[in-house]
């Protein structure tokens, strides 16, 4: 029987919620290669990014996240499509930690509308 895969932002049932965000972010591979983008949504478990000059991620590898506000994370890529890839944190993050950043972001994210009326919500703020 052939089960149709679904889409990332199709997953209702998900067990830690995603909060979305845009926070500027890197990931780091195996061999020390380093690449740039933003953080889409994260939870205590994963996150999705938008990788912007790195090639296709493949399902599997191992990286290291850093974004502002946590250390760096070990994650794997659990699916990749175009430069966006869901990565799945090896170690769960706190729920705590999680709100703080989300919370800290919208409050970033509120000072710089007011400010910036040109700024779309794309943009990292960090």
């Amino acid at each position: 029987m052939h089960q149709q895969l679904r889409k990332p932002s199709e997953y209702t049932d998900r067990e830690w919620p995603r909060r979305p965000v845009s926070i500027a972010a890197s990931i780091k591979d195996a061999e020390g290669e380093q690449f740039n983008g933003t953080l889409i949504d994260i939870s205590e478990r994963g996150c999705r990014i938008r990788v912007l000059e790195a090639g296709p991620l493949r399902v599997g590898d191992t990286f290291h996240v850093r974004f502002a506000g946590l250390d760096a994370q070990a994650a794997c890529v659990a699916w990749s499509q175009n430069k966006v890839a869901g990565m799945r944190f090896v170690s769960l993050i706190e729920s705590t930690v999680i709100g703080e950043l989300t919370t800290r972001w919208k409050r970033l994210y509120a000072i710089k509308s007011t400010r910036s009326p040109g700024n779309h919500p794309g943009e990292p703020l960090w």
